[in-house]
């Protein structure tokens, strides 16, 4: 399966189907379970969930003890929220996540950042109030839509096409003082992920041709923690 066939697939169960392979690494699937995560409202607007899934991330690559994710479990969990909202975040936060439990939390995460929870469906059941019952129906299915896109989105990002690894050449990680990778610890750590286009411009003026990785950045499609190409330049990939 090259990029190209990679990108077109759009259907979530398809995806995991296509993920169950080494490449899953259980690192890549704790991460793509934050990012989900990080997308539930009741979870994104609480300080100290966020935090969690802060320390979570820092945890899957490696910059922070599992011991210091312990405080955490099995909270916190906001005040509030949904049983669904908390459940995502109690699978995320476990400080022994290993591949089968980071898996189970992705799947936990995806499916629901993808159905919504109460308080994502109050919002077109509230349009529906205003507006009847058919266009409630109408707007429920976009949010879905636009809900499972996203996922789509995030898959994509994190996980690369299921072919050879991409290789960036030692001349451009060294080019400039090794601005490439400055630019990438910079949006890694202080997630500043709509810089990633701006990583591609380095990269090509560095001298990396590889059309996969220039259009991955450029891509119109968010990106976030576990990005493939940024952890390809970091060494993680």
């Amino acid at each position: 399966m090259f990029e190209a066939r990679w990108l077109t697939i759009d259907d979530r169960q398809r995806m995991f189907r296509a993920l169950a392979r080494p490449r899953a690494d259980h690192r890549s699937l704790w991460l793509f379970a934050c990012a989900c995560c990080r997308l539930i409202p009741e979870l994104a607007s609480d300080d100290q969930a966020s935090h969690a899934l802060g320390e979570a991330e820092s945890c899957a690559s490696g910059l922070l003890p599992r011991e210091d994710l312990q405080k955490h479990w099995p909270g916190p969990l906001p005040d509030g929220g949904s049983r669904e909202a908390r459940m995502a975040l109690q699978w995320v936060v476990q400080p022994w996540l290993d591949g089968w439990t980071a898996w189970k939390a992705a799947m936990a995460a995806g499916t629901i950042m993808q159905t919504g929870t109460p308080a994502m469906v109050s919002t077109t059941s509230e349009t529906g109030e205003r507006l009847g019952r058919r266009a409630e129906r109408r707007a429920a299915g976009r949010a879905k839509k636009a809900r499972r896109l996203l996922l789509g989105h995030l898959l994509h990002d994190i996980f690369r096409p299921p072919s050879p690894l991409p290789r960036i050449d030692a001349v451009v990680l060294t080019w400039n003082k090794g601005i490439v990778g400055k630019i990438a610890r910079a949006i890694n750590e202080e997630r500043r992920f709509d810089e990633v286009p701006i990583l591609a411009d380095a990269l090509e003026e560095a001298g990396c041709i590889d059309a996969d990785i220039l259009d991955h950045c450029r891509a119109p499609r968010p990106h976030t923690r576990g990005c493939w190409v940024v952890d390809i330049i970091l060494g993680r990939g």
